[in-house]
């Protein structure tokens, strides 16, 4: 008898710890299970929707020849610039746009300020000679990823042709050979009636990983980078963005990124 009462007692002890003291003594002990069991399944559906996130997979594509002037890393003994990161949010592979007017993105861990003069944005086809579109794009005030939308150059791909694209940093416009240079690789592919109407009924938290899962890069890139201008404080959709950055090989980005508020 002694034995079922001490029983009892640190029992009771646990399922008090799980509520208040004033309203334990209203439960028998049947209802102090119940209602302990109930806060623990709050807890772990709570904790599930926060941090069981649905992970992007990305299947590249088996087209074009890898590049090897992504990530370019610099560290300048003057001008102010220090362990700066630029890099091109690309694979090393060709990589997919279901549109011929996509948004492309590139990253830089600082301002972009002195020593470099301006920043230059080049398209061109990979068998051409002349570029598509050479110009100069606005000096980023702040680090972070940032957005080329060809369509407000008026500029469209034409389908089933690789093109490259580069991001320069010009410190110096006489001595162009001491420009800072990423690039990357871009095919318009058009995609078939069905995954179209897959997109077309799928929810918006599940369209970068239908694009992913077909290897559409760039469509899987900008519709997650929507979504963290969308919702910048959730933190499960910024660990799929750098989840889907660390995929492609670009696991220094994803670290600053994951850190950056």
């Amino acid at each position: 008898m002694k034995t079922q009462v001490t029983v009892l007692v640190v029992f009771g002890l646990a399922v008090m710890s799980s509520t208040s003291y004033a309203d334990a003594g209203r439960f028998s002990p049947s209802q102090k299970v119940e209602q302990y069991n109930k806060e623990k399944k709050h807890k772990e559906k709570t904790d599930g929707k926060h941090n069981s996130l649905p992970k992007l997979s990305y299947l590249p594509p088996d087209l074009g020849a890898p590049s090897t002037s992504r990530l370019v890393g610099m560290a300048l003994r003057s001008g102010g610039v220090d362990d700066f990161l630029l890099s091109v949010l690309t694979p090393a592979h060709t990589g997919l746009s279901l549109k011929a007017q996509p948004d492309i993105f590139w990253y830089t861990s600082k301002p972009v300020s002195k020593p470099f003069q301006f920043v230059e944005f080049v398209l061109i086809s990979e068998k051409a000679h002349k570029p598509i579109l050479r110009t100069h794009l606005a000096s980023p005030k702040e680090a972070g990823i940032q957005k080329i939308s060809l369509s407000k150059y008026g500029v469209s791909l034409e389908g089933d042709k690789e093109y490259i694209w580069s991001i320069a940093l010009v410190p110096d416009p006489a001595s162009r050979s001491h420009d800072f240079v990423t690039s990357g690789k871009i095919k318009y592919v058009k995609g078939n009636g069905l995954l179209f109407s897959t997109v077309k009924t799928s929810s918006d938290d599940s369209q970068p990983n239908i694009f992913a899962q077909k290897g559409y890069w760039y469509d899987a890139i900008a519709s997650i980078i929507t979504q963290t201008e969308q919702h910048p404080n959730d933190q499960g959709i910024r660990k799929k963005l750098t989840s889907l950055i660390e995929q492609v090989g670009l696991q220094q980005i994803a670290k600053k990124i994951e850190v950056s508020k």
